[in-house]
């Protein structure tokens, strides 16, 4: 199946699993984030790094985009850049010599990420609106979420309006690595 189209202002990523992992990232028109690829990591960026300037001194760095900043922190300190990363993201490494997958959000939640299974791929996206069109995902209404939200209360962090579609919640990272996934919290 080829990529769904993405909407305006958004981007989606899919791990791949059909013929060996691979990762791939599509966007719509205005996207905000950033990609940078050193052939074997690939890092999407999405939000404000506030940790921009300290980072362009600690790699004797002139200019870089947010993306090749963590590309450089995860290099350097591999999952630990978790624990420097400062600012409102949302954030993807796919490191293709391990096969391993890293997406996390910022601790406070302020930037969006959320993922969906389809048909053997992971999908990921700053919307979820997005992912719950995607072809390969049910996309119907999750009635309990929205009595939750009704009666104001969300007992599950990762719930959202659509069946098959979880949020990160802020402070958590999600890893696949050979082919297990998990999800927990980093801050």
């Amino acid at each position: 199946m080829g990529p769904a189209v993405c909407p305006a202002g958004t981007w989606l990523a899919t791990l791949r699993k059909e013929g060996g992992e691979r990762f791939e990232v599509s966007a719509g028109p205005g996207s905000s984030h950033s990609i940078a690829n050193d052939g074997t990591c690939t890092v999407l960026f999405d939000g404000l790094l506030h940790s921009r300037r300290e980072w362009l001194h600690e790699f004797s760095l002139s200019t870089a985009s947010d993306a090749s900043l963590v590309l450089n922190a995860y290099l350097r300190w591999g999952d630990r850049l978790l624990e420097r990363v400062k600012g409102l993201f949302a954030l993807i490494v796919w490191d293709g010599g391990k096969d391993y997958l890293l997406c996390a959000r910022d601790p406070h939640g302020m930037h969006p990420c959320f993922y969906a299974d389809g048909a053997g791929d992971l999908l990921l996206s700053a919307s979820a609106e997005a992912l719950a069109r995607h072809p390969q995902v049910p996309g119907t209404v999750d009635r309990l979420a929205i009595a939750d939200h009704l009666c104001h209360r969300w007992p599950r962090l990762e719930a959202t309006y659509f069946d098959g579609v979880r949020r990160l919640p802020g402070g958590y990272a999600l890893r696949v690595r050979e082919g297990t996934r998990t999800v927990g919290r980093y801050w």
